[in-house]
Protein backbone atom coordinates (compact mmCIF):
# COMPACT_ATOMS: atom_id res chain seq x y z
CA UNK A 1 0.00 0.00 0.00
CA UNK A 2 2.72 2.21 0.40
CA UNK A 3 4.42 1.18 -1.99
CA UNK A 4 1.04 2.48 -4.40
CA UNK A 5 0.97 5.46 -2.59
CA UNK A 6 4.83 5.97 -3.12
CA UNK A 7 4.55 5.92 -6.64
CA UNK A 8 1.69 8.11 -7.01
CA UNK A 9 3.56 10.85 -5.04
CA UNK A 10 6.55 10.24 -7.47
CA UNK A 11 4.33 10.60 -10.73
CA UNK A 12 2.29 13.93 -9.37
CA UNK A 13 5.82 15.42 -8.69
CA UNK A 14 7.13 14.45 -11.77
CA UNK A 15 4.04 16.37 -13.23
CA UNK A 16 4.87 19.59 -11.25
CA UNK A 17 8.60 19.81 -12.45
CA UNK A 18 7.50 19.20 -15.93
CA UNK A 19 5.07 22.18 -15.60
CA UNK A 20 7.29 23.95 -13.66
CA UNK A 21 10.23 23.29 -16.25
CA UNK A 22 7.50 24.50 -19.14
CA UNK A 23 6.53 27.31 -17.03
CA UNK A 24 7.17 30.01 -19.29
CA UNK A 25 5.70 29.05 -22.20
CA UNK A 26 2.58 27.83 -20.35
CA UNK A 27 2.08 31.09 -18.57
CA UNK A 28 2.56 32.22 -22.17
CA UNK A 29 -0.16 30.87 -23.39
CA UNK A 30 -2.24 31.02 -21.09
CA UNK A 31 -1.55 34.68 -20.57
CA UNK A 32 -2.30 34.98 -24.68
CA UNK A 33 -5.91 32.62 -24.44
CA UNK A 34 -6.68 35.44 -21.64
CA UNK A 35 -6.03 38.41 -23.26
CA UNK A 36 -7.71 36.95 -26.51
CA UNK A 37 -11.14 35.79 -24.24
CA UNK A 38 -10.86 39.99 -23.18
CA UNK A 39 -10.88 41.08 -26.39
CA UNK A 40 -13.20 38.50 -28.28
CA UNK A 41 -15.55 39.48 -25.29
CA UNK A 42 -15.56 43.08 -26.55
CA UNK A 43 -18.79 44.80 -27.62
CA UNK A 44 -17.25 45.07 -31.60
CA UNK A 45 -16.60 41.83 -31.53
CA UNK A 46 -19.26 40.03 -29.35
CA UNK A 47 -22.57 42.72 -28.67
CA UNK A 48 -24.42 42.12 -25.25
CA UNK A 49 -27.24 40.79 -25.53
CA UNK A 50 -30.22 41.55 -22.96
CA UNK A 51 -33.10 39.03 -21.80
CA UNK A 52 -36.79 39.80 -21.71
CA UNK A 53 -39.42 37.59 -19.88
CA UNK A 54 -42.62 36.63 -19.97
CA UNK A 55 -44.59 34.27 -17.64
CA UNK A 56 -48.00 32.97 -18.01
CA UNK A 57 -50.67 30.39 -17.49
CA UNK A 58 -53.09 28.84 -19.48
CA UNK A 59 -57.06 29.14 -19.24
CA UNK A 60 -59.11 26.64 -20.28
CA UNK A 61 -59.76 25.84 -23.92
CA UNK A 62 -62.94 25.90 -23.80
CA UNK A 63 -65.51 28.00 -26.03
CA UNK A 64 -67.08 31.45 -25.31
CA UNK A 65 -70.54 30.14 -25.82
CA UNK A 66 -70.17 27.22 -23.36
CA UNK A 67 -68.49 28.90 -20.77
CA UNK A 68 -70.75 31.55 -20.75
CA UNK A 69 -73.85 30.27 -21.98
CA UNK A 70 -74.16 27.08 -21.17
CA UNK A 71 -76.21 25.92 -18.26
CA UNK A 72 -73.22 23.97 -16.85
CA UNK A 73 -73.42 22.98 -12.93
CA UNK A 74 -70.31 20.53 -13.05
CA UNK A 75 -68.20 22.99 -13.54
CA UNK A 76 -66.09 21.64 -16.21
CA UNK A 77 -67.04 24.44 -18.48
CA UNK A 78 -65.78 27.32 -16.31
CA UNK A 79 -64.39 30.66 -18.27
CA UNK A 80 -61.96 31.34 -15.21
CA UNK A 81 -60.38 28.15 -14.87
CA UNK A 82 -56.64 27.18 -15.07
CA UNK A 83 -55.79 25.36 -17.90
CA UNK A 84 -54.49 21.87 -17.77
CA UNK A 85 -51.00 20.14 -19.01
CA UNK A 86 -53.17 19.82 -22.46
CA UNK A 87 -53.38 23.48 -22.94
CA UNK A 88 -50.23 24.46 -21.76
CA UNK A 89 -48.63 22.16 -24.53
CA UNK A 90 -51.16 23.35 -27.45
CA UNK A 91 -49.91 27.44 -26.30
CA UNK A 92 -46.15 26.15 -26.47
CA UNK A 93 -46.86 24.87 -29.70
CA UNK A 94 -48.56 28.07 -30.92
CA UNK A 95 -45.66 30.22 -29.31
CA UNK A 96 -42.95 28.08 -31.43
CA UNK A 97 -45.17 27.83 -34.67
CA UNK A 98 -44.17 29.97 -37.55
CA UNK A 99 -46.96 31.60 -37.83
CA UNK A 100 -45.99 33.91 -34.79
CA UNK A 101 -42.31 33.43 -36.55
CA UNK A 102 -43.21 35.10 -39.67
CA UNK A 103 -45.17 38.26 -37.89
CA UNK A 104 -41.96 38.66 -35.43
CA UNK A 105 -39.11 38.52 -38.33
CA UNK A 106 -41.47 41.31 -40.33
CA UNK A 107 -41.69 43.26 -37.69
CA UNK A 108 -38.64 44.30 -36.59
CA UNK A 109 -36.68 43.57 -39.67
CA UNK A 110 -34.97 40.54 -38.29
CA UNK A 111 -32.36 39.85 -41.39
CA UNK A 112 -31.10 43.20 -41.09
CA UNK A 113 -31.37 43.25 -37.04
CA UNK A 114 -29.76 39.76 -37.24
CA UNK A 115 -26.86 41.03 -39.94
CA UNK A 116 -27.95 38.40 -42.55
CA UNK A 117 -27.21 39.92 -45.77
CA UNK A 118 -29.72 39.36 -48.74
CA UNK A 119 -26.77 37.82 -50.64
CA UNK A 120 -26.55 34.94 -48.85
CA UNK A 121 -27.92 31.79 -50.06
CA UNK A 122 -29.73 30.11 -47.23
CA UNK A 123 -30.22 33.65 -45.24
CA UNK A 124 -33.46 32.81 -44.14
CA UNK A 125 -32.09 29.71 -42.95
CA UNK A 126 -29.78 31.31 -40.86
CA UNK A 127 -32.39 33.61 -39.95
CA UNK A 128 -34.35 31.06 -38.13
CA UNK A 129 -31.64 29.31 -36.75
CA UNK A 130 -30.99 32.75 -34.93
CA UNK A 131 -34.36 33.58 -34.01
CA UNK A 132 -35.29 30.44 -32.50
CA UNK A 133 -31.55 31.06 -30.44
CA UNK A 134 -33.21 33.96 -29.47
CA UNK A 135 -36.53 32.68 -28.58
CA UNK A 136 -36.80 30.28 -25.64
CA UNK A 137 -40.74 29.07 -24.75
CA UNK A 138 -40.13 26.14 -21.83
CA UNK A 139 -42.53 25.25 -19.19
CA UNK A 140 -40.97 26.06 -15.73
CA UNK A 141 -40.98 23.94 -12.55
CA UNK A 142 -44.50 25.39 -11.40
CA UNK A 143 -46.36 24.67 -14.28
CA UNK A 144 -46.17 28.23 -16.03
CA UNK A 145 -44.82 28.95 -19.56
CA UNK A 146 -42.07 31.49 -19.93
CA UNK A 147 -41.21 33.22 -22.75
CA UNK A 148 -38.01 34.72 -23.40
CA UNK A 149 -36.00 36.61 -25.54
CA UNK A 150 -32.88 37.93 -26.16
CA UNK A 151 -31.53 40.98 -28.13
CA UNK A 152 -28.96 43.58 -28.05
CA UNK A 153 -31.32 46.20 -26.87
CA UNK A 154 -33.33 45.57 -23.57
CA UNK A 155 -36.32 47.68 -24.88
CA UNK A 156 -36.41 45.57 -28.23
CA UNK A 157 -36.16 42.51 -26.54
CA UNK A 158 -39.48 43.19 -24.12
CA UNK A 159 -41.35 44.63 -27.04
CA UNK A 160 -40.69 41.43 -28.54
CA UNK A 161 -41.51 39.01 -25.86
CA UNK A 162 -44.66 41.23 -25.32
CA UNK A 163 -45.78 41.15 -28.77
CA UNK A 164 -45.00 36.91 -28.97
CA UNK A 165 -46.83 36.40 -25.87
CA UNK A 166 -49.98 38.80 -27.67
CA UNK A 167 -49.78 37.14 -30.71
CA UNK A 168 -50.34 33.61 -29.07
CA UNK A 169 -53.74 34.98 -28.51
CA UNK A 170 -54.75 36.39 -31.93
CA UNK A 171 -53.24 32.64 -33.33
CA UNK A 172 -55.38 30.76 -31.35
CA UNK A 173 -58.16 32.58 -31.92
CA UNK A 174 -57.94 32.91 -35.67
CA UNK A 175 -57.05 29.19 -35.76
CA UNK A 176 -60.17 28.60 -33.16
CA UNK A 177 -62.69 30.80 -35.55
CA UNK A 178 -61.58 28.79 -38.70
CA UNK A 179 -63.41 25.87 -36.89
CA UNK A 180 -66.06 28.47 -35.71
CA UNK A 181 -67.12 29.22 -39.22
CA UNK A 182 -67.55 26.09 -40.49
CA UNK A 183 -69.71 25.15 -37.43
CA UNK A 184 -71.72 28.40 -37.64
CA UNK A 185 -72.61 28.33 -41.25
CA UNK A 186 -73.94 24.41 -40.86
CA UNK A 187 -76.25 26.48 -37.89
CA UNK A 188 -77.09 29.07 -39.29
CA UNK A 189 -78.22 27.39 -42.77
CA UNK A 190 -80.26 24.35 -40.27
CA UNK A 191 -81.61 27.44 -38.36
CA UNK A 192 -82.68 29.26 -41.73
CA UNK A 193 -84.34 25.92 -43.53
CA UNK A 194 -86.27 25.38 -39.93
CA UNK A 195 -87.21 29.22 -39.88
CA UNK A 196 -88.57 28.33 -43.68
CA UNK A 197 -90.33 25.10 -42.16
CA UNK A 198 -92.31 26.72 -39.40
CA UNK A 199 -92.85 29.71 -41.89
CA UNK A 200 -94.86 26.93 -44.26
CA UNK A 201 -96.57 25.25 -41.36
CA UNK A 202 -98.26 28.56 -39.86
CA UNK A 203 -99.40 29.63 -43.35
CA UNK A 204 -101.04 25.73 -43.67
CA UNK A 205 -102.98 27.30 -40.58
CA UNK A 206 -104.00 30.38 -41.49
CA UNK A 207 -105.30 28.82 -44.36
CA UNK A 208 -107.32 26.30 -41.69
CA UNK A 209 -108.11 29.31 -40.39
CA UNK A 210 -109.77 31.07 -42.98
CA UNK A 211 -111.95 27.84 -43.53
CA UNK A 212 -113.23 28.39 -39.74
CA UNK A 213 -110.84 26.13 -38.08
CA UNK A 214 -108.89 28.12 -35.39
CA UNK A 215 -108.35 25.69 -32.43
CA UNK A 216 -109.84 21.64 -33.81
CA UNK A 217 -109.94 20.42 -29.95
CA UNK A 218 -112.11 23.27 -28.42
CA UNK A 219 -114.18 23.72 -31.69
CA UNK A 220 -114.43 19.87 -32.10
CA UNK A 221 -115.85 20.01 -28.37
CA UNK A 222 -117.89 23.13 -28.85
CA UNK A 223 -119.66 22.12 -32.14
CA UNK A 224 -120.51 18.44 -30.45
CA UNK A 225 -123.09 20.01 -27.79
CA UNK A 226 -124.24 22.12 -30.47
CA UNK A 227 -124.97 19.72 -32.53
CA UNK A 228 -126.60 18.03 -29.94
CA UNK A 229 -128.70 20.65 -28.81
CA UNK A 230 -129.42 21.80 -31.77
CA UNK A 231 -130.87 17.70 -32.68
CA UNK A 232 -132.66 18.21 -29.74
CA UNK A 233 -134.37 21.35 -30.27
CA UNK A 234 -135.34 20.57 -33.59
CA UNK A 235 -137.29 17.40 -32.85
CA UNK A 236 -138.87 19.23 -29.43
CA UNK A 237 -139.68 21.72 -31.88
CA UNK A 238 -141.42 19.28 -34.50
CA UNK A 239 -143.01 17.42 -32.11
CA UNK A 240 -144.38 20.71 -30.61
CA UNK A 241 -145.60 21.12 -34.15
CA UNK A 242 -147.31 17.68 -34.63
CA UNK A 243 -144.80 16.88 -37.37
CA UNK A 244 -145.55 20.06 -39.02
CA UNK A 245 -142.22 21.01 -41.00
CA UNK A 246 -143.72 23.76 -42.49
CA UNK A 247 -144.17 25.44 -39.27
CA UNK A 248 -141.44 28.40 -38.59
CA UNK A 249 -140.11 27.14 -35.65
CA UNK A 250 -139.54 24.17 -37.23
CA UNK A 251 -137.83 25.44 -40.13
CA UNK A 252 -135.78 27.85 -37.56
CA UNK A 253 -134.29 24.70 -36.02
CA UNK A 254 -134.20 22.98 -39.26
CA UNK A 255 -132.06 25.75 -40.42
CA UNK A 256 -129.71 25.95 -37.41
CA UNK A 257 -129.26 22.24 -37.43
CA UNK A 258 -128.09 22.19 -40.92
CA UNK A 259 -125.58 24.84 -39.51
CA UNK A 260 -124.23 23.49 -37.29
CA UNK A 261 -124.19 20.38 -39.20
CA UNK A 262 -122.32 21.71 -41.43
CA UNK A 263 -119.54 22.83 -39.32
CA UNK A 264 -119.42 19.44 -37.74
CA UNK A 265 -118.53 18.06 -41.10
CA UNK A 266 -116.13 20.72 -42.21
CA UNK A 267 -114.18 20.20 -38.75
CA UNK A 268 -114.85 16.65 -39.62
CA UNK A 269 -113.00 17.25 -43.43
CA UNK A 270 -110.04 19.27 -42.30
CA UNK A 271 -109.76 18.65 -38.47
CA UNK A 272 -106.93 15.82 -38.94
CA UNK A 273 -105.02 17.52 -41.16
CA UNK A 274 -105.13 20.39 -38.95
CA UNK A 275 -103.93 18.28 -36.09
CA UNK A 276 -101.25 16.99 -38.07
CA UNK A 277 -100.04 19.99 -38.93
CA UNK A 278 -100.49 21.87 -35.38
CA UNK A 279 -98.61 18.66 -34.29
CA UNK A 280 -95.53 19.17 -36.61
CA UNK A 281 -95.39 23.13 -35.96
CA UNK A 282 -94.92 21.97 -32.19
CA UNK A 283 -92.44 19.56 -33.12
CA UNK A 284 -90.71 22.07 -35.35
CA UNK A 285 -90.96 24.89 -32.82
CA UNK A 286 -88.85 22.44 -30.12
CA UNK A 287 -86.13 21.71 -32.57
CA UNK A 288 -86.15 25.78 -33.27
CA UNK A 289 -85.31 26.63 -30.11
CA UNK A 290 -82.13 23.88 -29.76
CA UNK A 291 -81.27 25.47 -33.04
CA UNK A 292 -81.79 29.00 -31.93
CA UNK A 293 -79.81 28.46 -29.10
CA UNK A 294 -77.10 26.58 -30.89
CA UNK A 295 -77.34 29.36 -33.51
CA UNK A 296 -76.42 32.02 -30.80
CA UNK A 297 -73.92 30.18 -29.37
CA UNK A 298 -71.81 29.86 -32.58
CA UNK A 299 -71.98 33.66 -33.32
CA UNK A 300 -70.44 34.31 -29.87
CA UNK A 301 -67.96 32.05 -30.99
CA UNK A 302 -66.97 33.92 -33.60
CA UNK A 303 -68.06 37.24 -32.75
CA UNK A 304 -66.48 37.66 -29.37
CA UNK A 305 -62.93 36.84 -27.86
CA UNK A 306 -61.20 35.81 -24.81
CA UNK A 307 -57.19 35.57 -23.76
CA UNK A 308 -56.34 32.37 -23.57
CA UNK A 309 -53.40 33.11 -20.59
CA UNK A 310 -53.17 34.23 -17.04
CA UNK A 311 -50.04 36.62 -16.88
CA UNK A 312 -48.04 36.69 -14.03
CA UNK A 313 -45.03 38.70 -15.11
CA UNK A 314 -45.26 40.83 -17.87
CA UNK A 315 -41.95 41.30 -19.73
CA UNK A 316 -39.76 44.35 -19.24
CA UNK A 317 -36.63 45.78 -20.32
CA UNK A 318 -33.37 44.53 -18.60
CA UNK A 319 -30.94 46.44 -16.91
CA UNK A 320 -28.09 43.97 -16.83
CA UNK A 321 -26.88 42.24 -19.97
CA UNK A 322 -27.66 38.70 -20.00
CA UNK A 323 -24.66 37.43 -22.27
CA UNK A 324 -21.55 37.34 -22.65
CA UNK A 325 -20.78 36.07 -18.88
CA UNK A 326 -17.13 38.07 -19.82
CA UNK A 327 -15.62 36.86 -16.60
CA UNK A 328 -16.52 33.20 -16.96
CA UNK A 329 -15.43 32.96 -20.67
CA UNK A 330 -11.84 34.80 -19.73
CA UNK A 331 -11.73 32.48 -16.59
CA UNK A 332 -12.78 29.13 -18.31
CA UNK A 333 -10.36 30.59 -21.73
CA UNK A 334 -7.89 30.76 -19.37
CA UNK A 335 -7.84 27.57 -17.17
CA UNK A 336 -8.50 25.67 -20.50
CA UNK A 337 -5.10 26.88 -21.90
CA UNK A 338 -3.73 25.92 -18.57
CA UNK A 339 -3.92 22.63 -19.25
CA UNK A 340 -4.10 22.47 -22.73
CA UNK A 341 -0.50 23.53 -23.17
CA UNK A 342 0.93 21.77 -19.48
CA UNK A 343 -0.77 18.37 -21.27
CA UNK A 344 1.13 19.08 -24.68
CA UNK A 345 4.34 19.92 -22.75
CA UNK A 346 3.78 16.87 -20.74
CA UNK A 347 3.68 14.60 -23.56
CA UNK A 348 6.67 16.73 -25.42
CA UNK A 349 8.41 15.75 -22.18
CA UNK A 350 7.50 12.14 -22.72
CA UNK A 351 8.07 11.73 -25.97
CA UNK A 352 11.29 13.22 -25.12
CA UNK A 353 12.13 10.78 -22.39
CA UNK A 354 11.31 7.82 -24.30
CA UNK A 355 13.27 9.06 -27.23
CA UNK A 356 16.21 9.21 -24.60
CA UNK A 357 15.31 5.49 -23.56
CA UNK A 358 15.47 3.81 -27.18
CA UNK A 359 17.94 5.52 -28.78
CA UNK A 360 20.40 4.55 -25.46
CA UNK A 361 19.05 0.97 -26.11
CA UNK A 362 19.89 0.74 -29.35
Amino acid sequence: MSDTAHREDASFLLLVKHILKWRVPIAGISGLACIMAIVLTMPYFYPPKFESKGIFYPTSSTSISKALLANDLSGQQDALKFGEEEETEQLMQILESDAIANRIVSKYNLLRRYRIAKSTRYRYTDLYKKYFANVHVRRNQHMAIEVSVLDEDPDTAALMCRDIMDLMDSVKTSIFNQRAYDALRIVEGQYKAKEQEIRLLENQLAEFGQKGIINYEEQAASVSDALDKAKADYYASLAAARGNVADAKVKVMRERLDDVKADYDNLGKYGGAWLTVKEGLVLELEQFKLLKEKYEQAKVDVEQTLTYKYVTNYPSPAEKKTKPLRSMIVAVGTISAFFISALIFILIEIYRRNKVWLLSKD
